[in-house]
C-alpha cells in the first residue's frame, strides 16, 4: 500500500485524537492512535523529542541527548548570529481546546525579534509548526534555522534537480547523502538557487560556537527532506514552501563509522533569507510527517498534497 494510502486510510477511519496534553512542566503530549509524541517547551530547549509510530513502535527522534523534531536553532541577520532559539527563554500555552500550543521567544536586547510558534495536528501522522518572526529593528538577510535529529536507524534523503549541464531539467532527482572525500568534515547544503547559496556564505556560519563549513550541492527540487528506515520504509518527513526555505540542510551516513558529522544525523531547513524593517512579521509554515514509504519517490506525492492544499496556505 502506498503511502498515500495508508494516509486515506486513516483519513477514512474513525476521527483522530488531534489535541495536546500537559504532562510534566513544560512538556506536551500528544496521542493520535497513529502517531504518539511528546513536545518539549520547557524555557530552556525546545523540540518534538519523542515521536512513535504506532503501528510499528518505532521511535523516530534521537533524544536523548539531542533535541528532537522542529526544534528552532540558530538565528541570523547577515553575518551577525544571535543567541540560539533553542535554548532561549520562551514560554509555551495550549488553546482551551488544547488543539495548539503555543511557543513565544520575546524580544530582548539581545535578540531584536520575536519569534511565535504554534504547533497544532494537521492530520493524524502530521504535525504542523507555523512561525511568525516581527522584527524589532532592521534585520537584513534574516533566517531561523531549524533542526530535526532523526533516530540514529534512519537514512536520509532529498530531492535534486539536474544541473546546467545536464540540461537543468527541474525533475526531482533522489539523493541518499553518503561520506566522501571530498564531502567528509562538512555539512551538506542544498540552496534553492544561485542568491541563496550566496547566503549561505556571507560570514554566518563563521561565527562560534560551533562554526560550520558547508559543501554547497545542487539546488533542491522541493524543500522536502526526509530519514528513513531502509527495512521497514517508515520515514520522517519535513515539509516547508519553497518561497519559506531557501536552502535544505543535512549530514551523511558514513559506513564503517561516524565522523563529527554523521554522528548528529541531523536535518536543517533554512527559512527566510530577506530583510526584515523594523515592525515587519516573516511567515513560514513546516510540517513533519510520518509515512512508510515503498519507495522515496513517494515522498513527493505526500509533499504536492500539503503544498496544495490548506495547511500550507494558510
Amino acid at each position: 500500500m502506498s503511502a498515500a494510502a495508508v494516509l486515506l486510510t486513516f483519513a477514512c477511519a474513525a476521527p483522530a485524537d488531534l489535541t495536546f496534553a500537559p504532562a510534566a512542566p513544560g512538556y506536551f503530549t500528544f496521542d493520535t492512535g497513529a502517531l504518539r509524541g511528546t513536545i518539549r517547551a520547557d524555557g530552556t530547549s525546545e523540540g518534538v523529542v519523542k515521536l512513535t509510530d504506532a503501528a510499528t513502535g518505532a521511535e523516530l527522534a534521537n533524544d536523548p541527548p539531542l533535541p528532537g523534531i522542529l526544534s528552532l536553532y540558530r538565528v541570523f541577520a547577515g553575518p551577525t548570529r544571535f543567541p540560539d532559539a533553542r535554548s532561549a527563554p520562551h514560554r509555551a500555552q495550549l488553546n482551551a481546546q488544547k488543539t495548539e500550543l503555543a511557543i513565544v521567544w520575546e524580544a530582548a536586547p539581545e535578540r531584536p525579534y520575536e519569534i511565535a510558534g504554534r504547533f497544532t495536528l494537521g492530520d493524524a501522522r502530521s504535525l504542523d509548526l507555523a512561525l511568525e518572526c516581527t522584527a524589532k529593528a532592521p534585520l537584513p538577510a534574516f533566517e531561523v534555522f531549524v533542526s530535526s535529529y532523526p533516530a540514529m536507524a534512519l537514512r536520509h534523503f532529498l530531492f535534486v534537480k539536474d544541473t546546467l549541464h545536464q540540461g537543468g531539467r527541474p525533475d526531482p532527482v533522489l539523493y541518499e547523502p553518503l561520506a566522501a572525500p571530498f564531502l567528509e568534515g562538512c555539512y551538506l547544503a542544498f540552496p534553492r538557487d544561485n542568491a541563496a547559496t550566496r547566503l549561505l556564505f556571507d560570514g554566518r556560519w563563521e561565527r562560534p560556537p560551533n562554526p560550520v563549513h558547508f559543501a554547497a550541492g545542487r539546488h533542491y527540487a522541493a524543500p522536502l527532506l526526509g530519514s528513513r528506515n531502509p527495512e521497514s520504509g517508515v520515514s520522517v518527513l519535513l515539509f516547508a514552501r519553497p518561497e519559506d526555505c531557501f536552502a535544505l540542510e543535512s549530514t551523511y551516513t558514513r559506513p564503517g563509522g561516524h565522523d563529527s558529522v554523521a554522528s548528529h544525523n541531523s536535518l536543517y531547513l533554512s527559512l527566510g533569507g530577506k530583510d526584515l524593517a523594523t515592525g515587519e512579521t516573516a511567515r513560514f509554515r513546516l510540517r513533519a510527517t510520518v509515512a512508510a514509504l515503498a519507495s522515496h519517490r513517494e515522498a513527493l506525492d505526500l509533499y504536492a498534497r500539503w503544498r496544495d492544499g490548506g495547511a500550507a496556505k494558510e
